[in-house]
């Protein structure tokens, strides 16, 4: 590479500081009302930031957190009201508590058994998390690993807002079109609960990167834990089967065998009987999913689909801000945790969604200017 001196180095930032305030102040503020703030670190402080503080630092993030808890506060269940809150401000696995040494090494024999998972004993399940602060575990997470969607802290709190948002507009949809009501209660906090178990997978690393997920029962491990925590808190059934369709709508016979062995893992890992606690039916002796599969967890489903185009986001922008890391802030190739720190901060404050948007309709200096915004070399 090219070596420049430090005189032209120094002007260049100045230069590009000088477009990323112009830049910005003629970005148009979020649709969704709240300001976008943003406040320069040196990238000595950036790489110094916790998770937590990434997260809590973005408006984006804050008004998600606003908008989930009133849309907790809008279900008129006291009983699912109060588990969603709970599960939000403290997301302790109960699932997990509950199994000593012994029953972990039965639930992986018969979870290994039955093809649900292909893991040492060691590694199936995650470890039991370390407590947090209320509220920082849940909405300090990822939406979901390293290159995929909502990858960055605060990230799960943005996907289910937006998740939720759909979910909302499904239900008015169906009542003013076709004039009758689905389970608003069941529906909304399906989508709400159905990634409780993400700050469990995907707990922040030193590198600022997060652990990689295991997959249970054909899908990640997510999925199987946060149905088998809603076991683990006497959830009634129906809000169980409308959380397990959020990988997939059982649309056909083979959609609901999947579904069924996902419901089925989680009641291995809660030592019950998904026949008696209403879950599954069994018939000619194989496991089905139960007749109470109803619109509620089609909706769910449908409501999930904001990672359509935010995995392609983050997969599409992530080079770009690698080649501005090494351009602008002189980050090495193999400097992983400083490029992770950087990244974080910068799909944090703006998601990986609006710098896809930015670059596709301005182009790589747009990106540039966001990034000098947020974060100086």
């Amino acid at each position: 590479m090219q070596t420049i001196n430090n005189n032209r180095r120094s002007f260049l930032k100045g230069s590009a500081l000088a477009t990323a305030s112009l830049a910005l102040t003629q970005m148009p503020a979020f649709a969704s009302g709240f300001s976008q703030k943003v406040t320069a670190i040196s990238l000595d402080t950036c790489k110094k930031m916790s998770a937590v503080d990434m997260a809590f630092e973005s408006q984006m993030v804050l008004a998600s957190k606003q908008y989930l808890t009133d849309q907790i506060n809008s279900i008129n269940d006291w009983s699912i009201r109060n588990l969603v809150t709970d599960i939000y401000r403290q997301p302790t696995p109960m699932v997990l508590e509950q199994l000593d040494n012994d029953n972990r090494t039965a639930v992986w024999k018969e979870l290994l058994a039955k093809n649900y998972s292909n893991s040492d004993l060691d590694h199936f399940l995650p470890n039991q998390p370390v407590k947090q602060a209320d509220y920082h575990a849940f909405y300090s997470a990822p939406g979901s690993g390293y290159g995929s969607h909502h990858s960055y802290p605060g990230g799960l709190a943005t996907h289910l807002a937006a998740n939720v948002h759909i979910t909302n507009g499904i239900v008015n949809t169906y009542q003013e079109t076709y004039n009758y009501k689905v389970d608003r209660d069941i529906a909304v906090a399906a989508q709400l609960l159905h990634d409780l178990h993400k700050p469990l997978v995907f707990p922040w690393l030193k590198d600022h990167s997060c652990r990689k997920e295991n997959t249970l029962a054909d899908t990640g491990e997510h999925h199987v834990l946060s149905i088998a925590e809603l076991i683990a808190r006497n959830m009634p059934a129906e809000l169980v089967v409308a959380t397990a369709c959020a990988h997939q709508a059982p649309m056909t016979l083979a959609h609901q065998q999947q579904i069924a062995k996902w419901l089925d893992a989680a009641a291995i890992i809660n030592g019950i009987d998904p026949v008696r606690y209403g879950l599954l039916t069994k018939q000619q002796g194989q496991l089905r999913l139960n007749e109470i599969a109803q619109q509620e967890g089609f909706i769910c489903h449908i409501g999930d689909h904001d990672y359509v185009l935010s995995v392609p986001a983050v997969q599409q922008t992530l080079p770009v801000l690698r080649k501005i890391a090494h351009e602008q802030y002189a980050i090495a190739d193999d400097d992983h945790s400083a490029f992770n720190a950087l990244r974080n901060r910068i799909y944090s404050l703006y998601s990986a969604m609006q710098i896809h948007a930015e670059f596709s309709n301005h182009g790589e200096d747009r990106i540039k200017a966001m990034m000098l915004a947020a974060v100086q070399p």
